[in-house]
């Protein structure tokens, strides 16, 4: 809700879907808002404290797509979304949790919407699609809904009639009236008996008896105020009309747009004093003042205006993006926030006064589509999805030199350098270009060189800032990163125009696709960079070699983290001056949450919340690390968060210290049998390393070579990959290199079952990954989903890690149960051989999951 006198607003927090329909008591006290999707709500409020006051779950089926209020707020009727479509009626004062009745209209009668009740008969109802209205009656008493569909056609008024757009009853008098897409409306009344002596119909049956013109454009809102009708068409104006549909006021000069919703003032008017003129004529030959309450009225393009009753004073509430937000920037100094959308508008805010600084319109084919502020705040750089880079002034947005047109598809990503000498972009033609700030003989931007070094969609990239990072030199650094799991460096120094260099080209992962990327805030002696991926793991490369140096679990809320940032502040100092806490913002698909750095896997080191209904297409953070902001795309919002770091430290305390989050993770706890297993397991470890066979006397140690590490890890149940290993392997024996130098040698069962939680997959490997790799290794075979056993075993030799025939044969054979060695020469014996016929010629995906590998599906 938002106060225009202070404003202010005041967030009314409870849905997990887009709103998608509202509706209001007469008084204003009563707010019902609804949504469409999974766990859909209905949600009375209480406008006035912004309090829920009232929660609907059940009989929304996929969700409401409109709900009304009666006249008495006594009763809230829905209309699920979806077929069949339900209407229920619900006494929410009472408490009950069920409707008062319902009732599931055919679905020849076609998808219902813009429901609404009789404002002087709460028994009534109405629901409008393209080609029929459907009425609605129920009797309190009874408790039973009924309803009826109506249609107008050519044969009615030998005129075609266009699809209808909304509907309403006429003040006093039984007859209902629908607009449409031409400007027309059809009048319906109740059927009159062909007898006489015969009942009169029920009040839900009724018939065309009437088309008439009302504007000459499509009719898109619809309203009834004491006792008039108003509509307002695609070309902003309004008329209004008395219930015989006579014209008594119009307003065509307000040029606001195509308009969408009209809603008047409580407040009633005030009758006006002799000889003022405060209030127009109406159009009757009386010439009466025409005195409505002021109203508010909403375009299609975003626009809220606030409009007196005489029409002489238009006050604009809102002027905002109507069309996807994927561009968000901060200043480095000041509080500002630059929004840019597919609206092809920036505006720039002061985020704290909560003003707009200044706006600007570009034209249609200049959709924003990413923007960033240079680290001296002098100029701004927006990508549009044209291809076009356009650097603008930060103050004025105006150009400051002619755009850039170098890019061939939609730019993507765009970033400055530290220095503020070099500007890099990247687009969906999966090329990275770099831009140069050159001194002479004046200070102007130019092209320098583009490459394309990824084969597959680039994710991030970013600069290497020096305020707050450690790093190697104060050269700039440009890194990126892309769905082909590669991580390119450039050589930003050395490149030369039309010649961009590359430094390094590195694989990062192996299976798991990268998300987002960023340094690491210098909490450790070594520099790192942080990519988290789709398997829910953070990871840590060295910024220099690109060795993976450390695998954490990340924030597990329903969907990988997609994008990063370190804040700036608050930072936690030792008594030595070194930094101890740092904080990391991140969002996923709709959330956006806080993560505590430096972090070891604890899930309750982060904390989320639900940000947008869409997802989230952008985050950034104010200068000072107060605030973070997120872009809701589709939904054409951007919301502002305030970070309370101390209960984030709070809540990870309560989740328990040492161990004890770690030992939660595990099936059962630190009493379950997984636990006991992994002690079994990881003492005979200490046997193995040993020689199972040896007669000196044993050595009995909390720790364990790392060579055990994998078969410790296999035994208990995950099986990682030789590269997986390697990781493991690197981050223990490194953990301590930099600060004494030398390796470490073992591991005791503490920082084991860390490794393993940070290591193993974040929820299993399910049945559906299973049958999704078997169809795709399937390909085009006439049965999906099966595979030959000459291409299986042909498969796992020549794709992923190499493995040789002996040892195929070799894992093979203790797969199904045999026991025999291959000879030295690389022959096998007739059983093995033998033993391999044992597959079936075609296997299914439960054959491969269950009688060779022994999982359950």
């Amino acid at each position: 809700m938002y106060d225009c006198g202070t404003n202010k607003q005041s967030l009314l927090q409870g849905h997990c879907n887009a709103i998608v329909s509202t509706a209001v008591s007469g008084d204003r006290r009563w707010l019902v808002t609804s949504d469409v999707g999974r766990d859909s709500t209905v949600i009375i409020w209480d406008s006035y404290s912004g309090v829920p006051v009232k929660t609907f779950h059940q009989g929304l089926g996929k969700g409401c797509a409109s709900v009304a209020i009666s006249t008495n707020a006594k009763y809230i009727a829905t209309l699920s979304s979806g077929f069949p479509q339900t209407v229920c009626i619900w006494d929410w004062t009472s408490g009950a949790d069920d409707p008062l009745c319902s009732t599931t209209p055919p679905q020849d009668y076609g998808e219902q919407s813009q429901l609404s009740f009789n404002l002087e008969n709460n028994s009534q109802l109405i629901s409008t699609a393209e080609d029929q209205v459907v009425f609605y009656s129920w009797d309190p008493k009874e408790l039973k809904l009924k309803c009826c569909s109506a249609t107008a056609s050519e044969k009615d008024f030998n005129k075609a009639v266009a699809p209808f757009t909304r509907s309403c009853f006429i003040p006093d008098t039984s007859q209902a009236l629908s607009v449409t897409t031409d400007g027309s409306a059809v009048v319906w009344d109740n059927s009159r008996p062909s007898l006489e002596g015969q009942p009169p119909t029920e009040p839900h049956v009724k018939k065309p008896i009437k088309l008439t013109r009302l504007h000459e454009t499509n009719i898109s809102a619809l309203a009834v105020m004491n006792k008039l009708i108003v509509t307002g068409d695609s070309a902003g104006q309004i008329k209004f009309f008395d219930s015989k549909l006579v014209l008594l006021n119009w307003y065509d000069t307000l040029q606001l747009g195509p308009l969408a919703f009209i809603s008047f003032a409580h407040v009633p008017p005030v009758l006006p004093k002799e000889g003022s003129h405060y209030y127009p004529p109406d159009c009757t030959l009386a010439a009466r003042p025409f005195m409505v309450p002021d109203f508010t009225i909403s375009t299609s393009t975003a626009t809220i205006s606030h409009i007196t009753s005489n029409g002489t004073t238009i006050d604009v509430l809102l002027n905002e993006h109507n069309a996807s937000i994927h561009a968000i920037a901060t200043h480095p100094s000041e509080p500002r926030l630059l929004v840019g959308s597919y609206s092809c508008r920036l505006k720039l805010w002061d985020y704290e006064q909560r003003i707009v600084l200044v706006s600007r319109s570009f034209k249609e084919t200049l959709r924003v589509q990413c923007v960033a502020f240079d680290p001296r705040g002098e100029f701004v750089a927006v990508g549009f999805t044209n291809g076009t880079l356009g650097i603008l002034d930060a103050l004025t947005l105006e150009d400051t030199c002619p755009p850039f047109c170098y890019s061939h598809d939609s730019v993507t990503h765009v970033s400055f350098s530290h220095d503020s000498q070099y500007i890099a972009t990247t687009d969906l033609d999966l090329c990275v270009s770099v831009y140069k700030m050159l001194a002479e003989p004046a200070p102007q931007w130019t092209f320098l060189a583009r490459y394309r070094s990824h084969y597959d969609e680039i994710q991030v990239f970013m600069h290497a800032c020096c305020l707050g990072f450690k790093l190697d030199s104060n050269e700039p650094r440009l890194l990126s990163l892309g769905k082909d799991r590669t991580l390119v460096e450039y050589d930003l120094v050395s490149s030369e125009v039309d010649c961009l260099k590359i430094v390094s080209n590195d694989r990062i992962e192996q299976s798991a696709t990268p998300m987002a990327l960023t340094w690491y805030p210098p909490l450790t002696k070594e520099s790192f960079i942080t990519v988290v991926n789709d398997q829910y793991k953070l990871k840590l490369y060295n910024a220099t070699t690109k060795l993976c140096r450390r695998t954490l679990l990340g924030p597990t809320y329903g969907h990988p983290i997609t994008r990063m940032l370190i804040l700036p502040a608050p930072i936690v100092r030792s008594a030595e001056g070194e930094e101890t806490r740092r904080y990391m913002a991140y969002a996923t698909d709709n959330k956006v949450g806080l993560l505590l750095l430096p972090h070891d896997g604890n899930p309750h080191n982060s904390k989320c919340l639900l940000a947008h209904p869409g997802n989230v297409t952008d985050l950034v953070c104010s200068h000072d690390g107060k605030y973070v902001f997120t872009a809701g795309g589709d939904n054409c919002t951007v919301n502002v968060w305030k970070i309370n770091t101390e209960a984030l430290e709070a809540a990870s305390q309560l989740g328990g210290c040492g161990l004890t989050p770690f030992y939660a993770m595990l099936d059962g706890g630190r009493e379950g049998e997984l636990f006991s297993e992994l002690e079994e397991f990881f003492y005979y470890a200490q046997i193995r390393s040993q020689g199972p066979d040896t007669t000196c006397t044993r050595q009995v140690s909390t720790d364990v070579d790392v060579v055990q590490i994998p078969y410790v890890m296999r035994a208990i149940g995950f099986y990682p990959s030789e590269q997986e290993v390697d990781d493991m392997l690197n981050e223990v024996k490194f953990s301590k290199f930099v600060e004494t130098g030398k390796n470490i040698t073992s591991i005791n069962l503490e920082d084991f079952i860390k490794l393993y939680i940070n290591h193993r997959p974040a929820f299993g490997l399910s049945p559906a990954e299973l049958s999704r790799a078997f169809v795709v290794l399937s390909g085009e075979e006439e049965q999906s989903g099966v595979l030959d056993r000459a291409k299986l075993l042909s498969l796992l030799q020549e794709k992923g890690e190499h493995i040789t025939e002996t040892e195929l044969i070799e894992y093979l054979m203790t797969l199904l149960g045999h026991s025999d060695n291959p000879e030295v020469d690389g022959s096998f014996s007739e059983e093995p051989l033998k033993a391999l016929q044992e597959l079936p010629s075609k296997i299914t995906v439960s054959q491969y999951a269950e009688e060779l590998l022994g999982l359950s599906t």
